[in-house]
Parts: structure tokens; sequence; C-alpha cells
């Protein structure tokens, strides 16, 4: 049901290019700054941050603490940004709390944008909640993202890659900066960024005089699928460690974890993952290619991905057949275009065409790309 609180927040001014935070801070200052409050575990990267913040969650979970959980964006109900102990906020927590973000956007006389009010409502919930923990998602970069007005007990950096070119710049180096941003002064960091990305992370600690912890390459029990997650379980299991956690909670939480959309099979033979970006297809295509099968592909991305570098990627599968599709998200790529990028393609409207027709060819079904689209899979 699409409730009112969801009608308000969704009718807030989104951004129009607003990358900045300006307006959160003041508002947060004025209305005595609650995120202060929160003992915030900060996770920004390009890749496995999801997974990584999921992990940690029920690590903390496990030891017996009661955790928020902010991620975004959402695959299917707005809700899912906004967890404890890994339940959802309430239609009418939402609610009450959109009415109180109404009231003090009048009494401020701030406009906050669609994100910086979900983060907003999210520290209030959380306080009011008591919780003792809140862990927290970048949404996009990190210097400049509404979650950076948070003061962590831990920063934490996932993988970095290439994404996001158009906001947070085009090499390596700046993308590393960006995300470097949410480092504080004397706050310890955990990362596994790699090569020039870990220089600029491994500066930014020196320069903010922060102790930096390296994530190693440990085996691991882990309860989320794919090649790739080894090495979000190891971050997970270094932050929980340099957070004081029994190895005893740590273990039984990455064996525990459940995270929708990241190399999960829905059905028995048809395979979902969220990665939309040339990193992140890589990770999925080396972990499909362990299963040695006959792959349908059906891929669906925003226009503003680098879809040659994936598609690269994708044609080392051995592709049955593949269909392009799209989301119902205005950025959305069009099909048509899309493509273009494979030698033999098929256009369908949507993704419940799409699988209606995959699933004739007996083969594995891959369906990869935008969140937004992999988010229909569960409708």
């Amino acid at each position: 049901m699409f409730n009112k609180s969801i009608e308000y927040i969704y009718s807030l001014e989104r951004s129009k290019g607003r990358y900045d935070l300006k307006y959160i801070v003041e508002f947060l200052d004025k209305i005595g700054n609650p995120q202060d409050k929160l003992k915030c575990i900060h996770v920004a990267g390009t890749n496995g941050k999801g997974s990584t913040c999921a992990m940690i969650n029920q690590g903390l979970i496990e030891a017996g603490h009661k955790v928020g959980f902010f991620s975004s964006p959402h695959l299917v109900r707005f809700n899912e940004r906004i967890r404890i102990n890994n339940e959802e906020i309430s239609d009418d927590d939402l609610d009450r709390f959109a009415e109180e973000l109404k009231r003090l956007q009048e009494k401020t006389k701030i406009d906050l944008s669609f994100f910086e009010a979900a983060v907003v409502i999210a520290y209030l919930y959380f306080k009011e909640k008591k919780v003792d923990y809140v862990v927290l998602e970048v949404g996009l970069g990190g210097r400049l993202d509404a979650t950076n007005t948070c003061k962590p007990i831990i920063s934490v950096i996932t993988a970095i890659g290439m994404d996001h070119m158009h906001m947070l710049g085009e090499t390596i180096e700046e993308i590393a900066g960006e995300k470097a941003g949410i480092i504080k002064e004397n706050v310890k960091v955990v990362t596994s960024a790699q090569g020039k990305a870990l220089e600029i992370v491994q500066k930014s600690a020196y320069d903010k005089n922060c102790s930096l912890v390296m994530s190693g390459d440990k085996e691991l029990g882990l309860g989320l699928k794919g090649k790739y997650q080894k090495e979000n379980g190891a971050l997970a299991y270094s932050v929980l460690w340099e957070l004081d956690i029994s190895e005893e909670a740590i273990l039984k939480g990455l064996k525990n974890t459940k995270w929708r959309g990241r190399f999960e099979f829905i059905e028995d033979n048809v395979l979902v993952d969220c990665a939309h970006n040339v990193d992140g297809v890589r990770a999925v295509v080396d972990s499909v290619k362990e299963l040695d099968k006959e792959v349908v592909l059906v891929f669906g991305v925003c226009d503003t991905k680098d879809v040659k570098g994936m598609v690269e990627c994708l044609n080392e599968l051995k592709l049955k057949k593949v269909i392009v599709t799209k989301s119902k998200v205005e950025r959305a790529m069009d099909p048509a275009l899309l493509k273009d990028y494979f030698s033999d393609a098929i256009v369908k409207e949507n993704l419940k065409e799409s699988l209606e027709y995959a699933k004739q060819f007996g083969c594995l079904v891959l369906v990869l790309g935008s969140i937004y689209l992999i988010g229909e899979a569960y409708l």
C-alpha cells in the first residue's frame, strides 16, 4: 500500500543536481543533532557496501545488541531502508516520523531532499528506539553524502571502482577521494580498498590522525553466496573484531546474514544480482562461471552506466540468449539502445515478459543490472 508518508517523502525535491551538506547540516543543528547520540558504523565504497553492512549488522545482533540499520536504495518498499534488528520500520512509525519531519521543515524553513529526509527519519527513529549501534550505509560517494553528518565510532571503506563518474570524478583517485571523505579525525578506519584507491585512503587516514586496518584474506563460512562475498566477509569480520565483538558472534553473524538481490536464487533456475558497474559485473561473472552452465541473460541498467565495459565481461559467459529490458524508473536505459551493445539481443518491455521468455530455454536465467530492475523480480 502506498501510504501517506511515502507519498510525502517522494514529493520532496529529489535534488535538482544538489549535492551539498549545507541544508541537512543546518537542519540537524536546528533540531538538536540527534545523530550525535548514535554510535554509528559508517560504510562507504563502490561495491559490497550493502553486503558488508548486512554482515556487520548481523554480527552485532548475534552479540546481543539492538542494531539500527540504514541502507539504500530499497528493493521493493521504502521501509526496507530503516530497520532495527532486521525488522523494517512499520508504516505507522514511518507515518509518524514523516509528519514530524514535515513539522520540523516548516519550523526551520529548510527544505530537505528525498535522501536527506530518509536519513533524518532514520536518525530520529534510531534515537527514539535507543539502539546500541547504527550501521549506516552511504548513499552516493561519501564526502557530500547526507549520511556524512554522523559522528562515527568507526569508518569503513569497501572496494572502490569506477561508478557514478558523472558525480564523483573521472579517475579512481578522484572517486577514492570522495569515498575517503567519510574519514573523521582520530576515528579508526577499516578498508578493503586496493591499489591507487588504497593509497588515497591511507593518505586521508594519515592526515586525519586515524589508525588504519586493512582487512585480510580469510576463509569464512558465509551465508551470502557468490565468490565475491569473500572480500566483503573478511572486511565485516575485521570491523566486528575492532569493535570487540566475540569471534563466536562474528562467525555466527556471517553465517546467518541474509541480503536480498545479491547472487540470490529466487527460483530453482533464476539467479538475480544487482551488479551495475564493471567491477560488480566482473565479480558476478567469475562466480557464475563456477556454476558451469549455459546462461540466458536478462539485463537492464540506468543510462549513466559503462555498458560497454559490463558487456565485455558478460560475453565471457556461455550465453544462450540475451534479453534486454528496463525497470520502471525514469533513468533506466532504453532497451532499444541497450540492444546495440550485444551481437544478438531480444528486446522485452519489462521484467515480467523477459522472465517468461527466458525460462522457456531451460538454462540458468541470470537477471542482472540495476537494483530497481532486480527489485521488480520480488513483486
